[in-house]
């Protein structure tokens, strides 16, 4: 069962979310049957965010759920935490904007009581990233400000390049070349995570679609790779 959900996680990373599912199918039906409730945990959480990213919301819902009710009958409150944050995800892609803030501030304090520095990273990027779905700019800037602080403290490059993501596109309306060379240094670094990149790269179609002109010849995407401490630097003394 361990090695299911192990398995079903590399899948998820991947991008091959059939072999994940069905690797934590597996592993649910072993631990239902020897009554591993820890173990089961998991292989919901698992299979909620593989329904999750195949647009299947209702069911990850359902899934998120009843893990969330095992993990609190266990006492486990770093994963009582994942799964509000998963319900948080899957409220807002089914336009559920103020359930899902509900469930990432519930997420958010969970981390927080726990010392956990990368989940707090991770919870305030996506609550960074729910204030710049409802226009509040104000409030997506002292999410996304807060989660790169955290990030590099804790030295997570991954919470670190999508801090930065999150910060680029409140950049767009008074520096569209800093936004865009933040946005490919994302999409290009090997540390990003899926999630970084798409939003790296929908933050680039916008830019193409705003400044058009600054694309160039030399460079498909139209903009330089930036030295990552330097933007770092440049949005800490921006946003902090």
């Amino acid at each position: 069962a361990i090695a299911n959900n192990v398995l079903s996680q590399i899948c998820y990373q991947l991008g091959d979310f059939a072999s994940a599912k069905a690797h934590s199918e597996q592993s649910l039906a072993t631990e239902r049957a020897i009554g591993n409730r820890w173990s089961l945990g998991f292989s919901l959480t698992n299979l909620g965010r593989v329904a999750l990213e195949s647009g299947n919301h209702e069911e990850a819902y359902s899934l998120f759920r009843e893990s969330l009710a095992i993990r609190r009958d266990l006492g486990d409150r770093r994963g009582q935490a994942l799964c509000l944050r998963y319900l948080g995800d899957a409220a807002l892609a089914t336009g559920q904007a103020q359930l899902a803030l509900q469930e990432f501030e519930a997420s958010l304090a969970l981390f927080r009581s726990i010392g956990s520095q990368d989940e707090t990273s991770a919870t305030l990027e996506q609550l960074g990233y729910l204030a710049l779905e409802r226009q509040d700019h104000g409030a997506a800037r002292r999410y996304y400000a807060e989660a790169l602080q955290i990030a590099l403290e804790a030295d997570s490059m991954p919470r670190v390049l999508e801090a930065m993501v999150g910060l680029a596109t409140l950049l767009c309306d008074d520096d569209l070349q800093e936004a865009a060379r933040i946005a490919v240094t994302v999409q290009v670094h090997p540390a990003a995570s899926q999630q970084s990149r798409q939003h790296a790269a929908q933050l680039l179609a916008q830019l193409r679609e705003t400044n058009p002109q600054g694309l160039s010849s030399a460079n498909p995407v139209g903009y330089e790779v930036g030295n990552l401490e330097t933007l770092v630097d440049s949005l800490l003394s921006r946003f902090a």
